[in-house]
């Protein structure tokens, strides 16, 4: 039964027997509590990969020791028990600083990753009855963690200052590791400190690593980029909003998903394939005269990846300036008079007869704009730098169901994510196999073929999102086993309560190769939208690709 602290060090709870015990029974006592624990003499509980700093009480797992005692309901003797085994071991982790630069510096916590794997965290048990046993932890890779943070809440974080000790402690699993990479995250830096030296992680112990002087260590852009391009499915806003949620404070997530929008139009607004104006115009002087028409967006490049322009017409040019996902505005008109680059910055604003209007920035010189200048979005300029950028497209602008298609659709992709400057990118596959709209045809998507070609091109940054979905894992016929995948996510999104059973609907659904029903936006397969709970599924499905790829590490 569950207890509380009432006064000092004794505690209350509720224990219900009936009358008195002749012999002395065993009493046991373990904090923290674990709420849904079965009454057991083996817990099941969770060792937290975030912890909070300085110390987190509510992660030190202690076992007390056996108290032998009678039960009288009528005269219940004192029991007393010592809470004085501790489970894990206590990393002692001191931050200091002696370079003025960084003295006004927040410290906003430390993260610690052992490189070689090993467990510091996640799913664990213990023995009530054997206080002095080690914990046992899960042997399965999704429910344990190499590293451990500990985090100052924001209303109590430290400044660095100078020469002064700031101590936080990491409550870790008991176990040798070969070597350590610890993080210490202040306002706007990442320093990163690396062990080459075996440590001994002992049960019950207090380890004191050596002191870190953030003196002296290269920092590292704390808050990264992720960029979301894509159409429709991207533009969901339970998307960005579930992978900031996700990724945490050391990530400014930005979405960039515009309805509706073709592979041409996405690589263009990113950048990778430039966008041109085909007409030309003239720019006035002042930016406070009548703003100049310049026509709607091309793309440099056609469909089958050829050297054409083609253009994204007026329903583009409209969406791209009515949504914050189009990154468009303030823009850039660039071309070359003679020798010389000529860039004039301003914004472009949707006319309704069917084109952009453009205003400057600031007042110049009249200048005249030829035909086929290039016009660079706010996000070509802007999130070239991105740390990472992700990218969903294909499903407009006739790439479905055509196989030479998927080859111009993997060039496509490949272009914007060499135009980045980190080329780090995790390239999103199909999440339907084909769709069929109400009064039209059926389309294909996803095929063997176009996996394979992705696959090819991409090797390990291809997310392959409806195989991660639909996969089979066995040939079970528990469905809750055979669709583990996405059993497990629609627990992880909060669309089921751990133990529910498999919905109908939804194993129909992942049969035919779709993803849950309880994923989608509408109810009869209509749509191949998701709704809040697939925007996230899709954002979790992101961030574990990001780790695969070492993004998330400094």
């Amino acid at each position: 039964m569950p207890f509380v602290n009432t006064e000092g060090n004794y505690f209350d709870g509720s224990l219900v027997c009936r009358g008195e015990s002749f012999y002395p029974i065993n009493y046991y006592a373990y904090y923290p509590y674990v709420e849904n624990a079965v009454p057991s003499t083996t817990v099941s509980a969770i060792l937290p990969s975030e912890q909070t700093a300085p110390f987190d009480e509510s992660a030190n797992y202690m076992v007390a020791n056996i108290v032998s005692a009678k039960y009288d309901e009528s005269d219940m003797p004192l029991v007393t028990f010592d809470f004085n085994n501790q489970l894990m071991s206590i990393v002692k982790v001191t931050v200091t600083n002696s370079d003025a630069e960084y003295a006004a510096q927040e410290l906003l916590g430390v993260s610690m990753e052992a490189t070689g794997g090993q467990t510091l965290a996640g799913h664990f048990q213990f023995d009530i009855t054997s206080p002095t046993s080690a914990p046992l932890f899960s042997t399965t890779p999704a429910e344990v963690f190499t590293t451990v943070s500990s985090t100052f809440p924001e209303a109590s974080r430290p400044t660095l200052g100078l020469n002064v000790p700031h101590s936080l402690y990491l409550l870790v699993n008991p176990i040798t590791v070969p070597a350590l990479k610890l993080v210490v995250k202040t306002t706007d830096y990442a320093f990163v400190v690396t062990t080459s030296t075996s440590t001994v992680f002992e049960k019950g112990k207090v380890v004191s690593l050596p002191v870190i002087d953030v003196k002296g260590k290269a920092p590292q852009r704390r808050i990264r980029q992720c960029v979301l391009w894509g159409d429709s499915i991207t533009s969901n806003a339970g998307y960005p909003t579930s992978a900031q949620g996700i990724l945490g404070p050391d990530w400014e997530v930005i979405g960039a998903g515009i309805g509706g929008d073709s592979p041409l139009g996405i690589a263009g607004r990113q950048g990778g394939i430039p966008l041109c104006l085909n007409m030309g115009f003239t720019i006035p002087a002042s930016n406070t005269d009548p703003a100049v028409k310049i026509g709607v967006p091309y793309s440099t490049k056609n469909s089958s990846n050829a050297s054409s322009p083609s253009s994204l017409g007026a329903t583009s040019a409209q969406r791209y300036v009515a949504n914050a996902g189009g990154r468009i505005n303030p823009c850039v008109i660039k071309f070359k008079d003679g020798d010389q680059d000529v860039e004039i910055e301003g914004s472009v604003a949707y006319n309704a007869s069917g084109w952009w209007d453009f205003t400057r920035t600031t007042s110049g010189a009249q200048v005249d704009v030829p035909a086929g200048a290039t016009f660079l979005s706010y996000g070509a300029r802007a999130y070239k730098d991105a740390d990472v950028i992700v990218i969903y497209m294909g499903a407009n602008g006739g790439y479905s169901g055509i196989n030479n298609g998927y080859t111009a659709l993997a060039a496509f992709y490949q272009q914007m994510k060499d135009y980045t400057t980190q080329k780090k990118a995790v390239i999103m596959g199909f999440h339907m196999g084909y769709i069929k709209f109400p009064n039209e045809s059926e389309k294909t998507y996803w095929t063997t073929e176009y996996r394979d070609i992705m696959q090819d091109t991409f090797g390990s940054n291809f997310l392959d999102l409806k195989s991660e979905m639909t996969k089979v894992t066995g040939g079970t016929e528990v469905p809750e086993e055979k669709y583990a995948a996405a059993y497990n996510l629609l627990i992880e999104t909060g669309r089921y309560t751990i133990g529910q059973a498999m919905t109908a609907a939804d194993i129909d659904a992942l049969s035919k190769g779709y993803w849950p029903q309880s994923f989608a936006s509408t109810s009869n397969y209509s749509d191949v939208h998701f709704n809040t709970y697939g925007a996230k599924a899709m954002a979790i499905l992101v961030k574990r690709k990001m780790k695969e790829l070492g993004y998330l590490d400094y």
